[in-house]
């Protein structure tokens, strides 16, 4: 790598490095807050905060490498161009198109890191984190349970005449459950103790010496007194779960393609797992499979757009490009859509958008090598000047008849 190789790379890598920082750190404050929320109104550290940010980190890195990417070639290309240096480079006779080659190599190894995210750390983190929010959903439980106030927990009330100063440890327990079906059953016991859930157990209250009593609601209302189904039962120790969602334990991964990594993608396309339809995991991996080839067409892109006016600093490529990624990325998301209903074929609704959008990025790059980068590629057409420049004249010329 020579001399001007590593300097276009510092003027490139400086932007997509400040672009990486800021899109993370608008993307993660957003989503903190509300994971603060849940996390002190389950009475639980603050550590969970910052584990619960760290998995969705790979989330919010396959939003902004392309971008960062992107916005870091024009950038530096931009600079480049403004200051007069790409005409130095080309009058020593090295082309843009040789000057493309450190960027491409970034290119390559962006390309690679979003093909690590989007294939495992993604469906990894994803699932890791609706394991952690199940978790702490659960935890929740142990900030509700106060000692003289009944609590509606699911399918249990639960009362506690003292508590400790932590809420883990009750005196004179009461406990109803609603059995489902007309079925109760009462429990009171001397002590108590609540136990955390993790993701295979829910949380669950643990009752020492203790009395256990069943029935029916249908034996009670035809007054039946004895009854072989009720009993009282005397224990010293039982485990009662005080889960407050449908799922006793959380599930385990690949109930959704997103969780899925690029190979089990591949290998469960013909016999995907039930609830998951084949052609959903058809749009997922040819939709990230895109999305990493997209990688190598931003440059060709980025660099049309970076020359504008000499002297002046212009913006208009800056907001111009992000519109045509957010419209191409709606445009790809849409096509996986139609894709996953069954609508369109994986080549017509993902790998089309991606060709024709390769295809138009290489003919604006094409162009702007054959033209002077004297001039902006947005740079209005020559009629418009021309028209513009007449009525300037003209009310130039009445505003001086006027005076």
């Amino acid at each position: 790598m020579n001399t001007l190789d590593r300097y276009i790379l510092r003027e490139t890598l400086r932007p997509f490095a400040v672009t990486m920082v800021l899109a993370l750190l608008v993307l993660l404050i957003e989503r903190m807050l509300r994971i603060l929320d849940l996390v002190l109104g389950s009475q639980g550290p603050l550590r969970l905060l910052f584990e619960m940010l760290a998995y969705l980190v790979p989330h919010y890195i396959g939003l902004a490498l392309p971008f960062g990417l992107f916005l870091g070639v024009l950038l530096g290309f931009h600079r480049l161009s403004r200051d007069s240096e790409i005409d130095s480079v080309q009058a020593a006779g090295i082309g843009v198109h040789r000057m493309l080659r450190p960027v491409m190599l970034s290119a390559l190894v962006v390309a690679a890191l979003s093909a690590a995210t989007f294939g495992y750390l993604q469906p990894y983190g994803r699932y890791a984190y609706r394991a952690m929010l199940h978790s702490i959903s659960n935890a929740f439980i142990s900030a509700v349970l106060n000692e003289g106030v009944f609590a509606q927990i699911g399918d249990n009330t639960f009362l506690a005449e003292q508590s400790d100063s932590k809420g883990q440890r009750f005196i004179r327990v009461f406990v109803y459950r609603n059995e489902g079906e007309g079925d109760w059953s009462v429990m009171t016991s001397r002590q108590g103790k609540l136990e955390h859930g993790s993701l295979a157990r829910p949380p669950a209250l643990w009752l020492y010496d203790g009395i256990q009593l069943g029935g029916s609601s249908q034996d009670d209302a035809l007054g039946v007194n004895e009854d072989p189904s009720r009993g009282v039962l005397h224990f010293e120790a039982m485990r009662s779960d005080l889960d407050s969602s449908s799922d006793a334990a959380f599930r385990g991964r690949g109930e959704d393609e997103r969780e899925m990594t690029l190979i089990e993608l591949w290998q469960l396309q013909d016999t995907p797992p039930e609830g998951i339809r084949s052609s959903d995991l058809i749009a997922e991996f040819h939709g990230r499979i895109v999305r990493v080839l997209t990688i190598f067409v931003l440059p060709f892109l980025a660099v049309p757009l970076a020359h504008g006016y000499r002297r002046r600093a212009r913006s208009f490529g800056i907001g111009f490009g992000v519109v045509i990624l957010i419209v191409y990325k709606e445009v790809v998301d849409f096509g996986e859509n139609l894709v996953e209903s069954g609508d369109l074929s994986w080549f017509t609704g993902v790998w089309a958008p991606f060709l024709l959008f390769s295809l138009g990025t290489l003919l604006v790059f094409v162009r702007a090598l054959m033209r002077l980068p004297r001039e902006s590629l947005l740079r209005p057409p020559d009629w418009v000047l021309r028209m513009t420049a007449g009525l300037r004249r003209r009310l130039d010329r009445t505003s001086r008849g006027a005076a």
